[in-house]
């Protein structure tokens, strides 16, 4: 599935790389309010408002994950999932794969 992040900080960057490295989907861009929009791409993609972002991204072939950082995030990222919504965005909450780890055993006398 195409996916746009609802961020274009720190944390939007860390889900850009999981989702790029680690999952079946396809990030295609960016979106922050307004008011948060200084950069016009991030990583080679995109950043638009989110105020016109269905002009960008059509939401019934495009998904959306939230990847707000720290401060104050439940409450703003509860209120950017209802506008998504409401835009018609499915929005995802997993982004990786399910990997089995592999434990290497260390040779006896190591550590």
């Amino acid at each position: 599935m195409d996916i746009v992040l609802f961020g274009n900080r720190a944390f939007a960057s860390l889900a850009w790389h999981a989702l790029v490295n680690d999952s079946p989907h396809n990030v295609v861009g960016f979106t922050v309010d307004r008011d948060f929009l200084d950069k016009s791409a991030l990583h080679g993609l995109p950043v638009v408002a989110f105020d016109e972002i269905e002009k960008h991204f059509d939401p019934g072939r495009v998904g959306m994950l939230m990847s707000i950082g720290w401060d104050g995030a439940n409450g703003l990222r509860s209120t950017k999932q209802q506008l998504a919504l409401a835009k018609g965005y499915a929005l995802i909450i997993g982004i990786m794969r399910t990997h089995r780890a592999q434990r290497r055993q260390a040779p006896a006398g190591r550590f």
